[in-house]
């Protein structure tokens, strides 16, 4: 049985944490990635095919994560997701 908490309950998977995490550290341009990836366990190589969705910032042992699966000390765990930079998005310069 999974005990979630008032706030765990009504957390929206797809606007997660959605502030700005450092507001004295303001960016001109930001963009947060939490939400929805695609995940894979595996033995080191790169998935061919994912294992399902995973939310982000959440660790995949916690019940917000959606996968709720410990990673074990010979596996890998991989994430993927197609990030579209909105239009005026500065990059940063520095490689």
């Amino acid at each position: 049985m999974t005990l979630l908490t008032p706030w765990a309950a009504t957390l929206d998977p797809d606007a997660v944490l959605p502030e700005y995490p450092r507001p004295q550290l303001a960016r001109d341009s930001y963009l947060n990635l939490n939400g929805r990836w695609n995940y894979a366990f595996t033995n080191g190589e790169e998935p061919t095919e994912y294992d399902g969705e995973i939310i982000v910032p959440f660790s995949p042992e916690s019940p917000l994560s959606g996968v709720e699966r410990q990673l074990q000390p010979d596996e890998t765990l991989w994430y993927r997701r197609e990030v579209v930079l909105p239009d005026g998005f500065q990059a940063d310069d520095n490689d």
